[in-house]
């Protein structure tokens, strides 16, 4: 189902978003939510990601920073907590950040974290190495492990 901005939403007949199917679906997405509400990201999960973030950016997290990192971001660390170590084709999507939607969120959290922004997008003009490099020094400065603060991710 798609996630109407506020225009779209008022514009849609009200007997549209009565219909079951409507209800159910949303029904369902939220009690999914609710059950990963609190929930942190354990095993393989916070591994892949931790390697991800340092594919990604060159800064190198542990587990216990990331865990900390991801407390201030509830939403998302209750979607990365359906990662676990159970599940390893999404672990390791979460690994390698391809064919994943959470990789973005991962992306964003970092990039937030670091920098008060959000990942470039796909047609952004936003050169991603500079980016990362950025981040990079940011994360620095704040006493996180990064690989040579100047240095290119390749």
């Amino acid at each position: 189902m798609p996630v109407y901005n506020p225009e779209e939403f008022m514009a849609l007949p009200e007997q549209e978003l009565a219909q079951q199917a409507h209800v159910a679906e949303r029904s369902l997405r939220m009690r999914s939510n609710l059950e990963g509400a609190g929930k942190l990201p354990e095993g393989l999960a916070v591994a892949g990601t931790c390697s991800y973030i340092g594919k990604l950016t060159g800064i190198y997290l542990s587990e216990p920073e990331l865990q900390g990192v991801f407390s201030l971001y509830p939403a998302e660390r209750a979607r990365l907590a359906r990662y676990t170590t159970s599940d390893l084709a999404k672990a390791e999507a979460a690994k390698s950040g391809t064919g994943n939607q959470d990789s973005y969120l991962i992306a964003n959290v970092v990039a937030d974290f670091f920098g008060r922004t959000v990942w470039p997008s796909n047609d952004s003009s936003v050169d991603r190495a500079s980016f990362a490099l950025r981040l990079r020094k940011a994360a620095h400065k704040m006493g996180y492990n990064v690989i040579h603060p100047t240095a290119m991710a390749s």
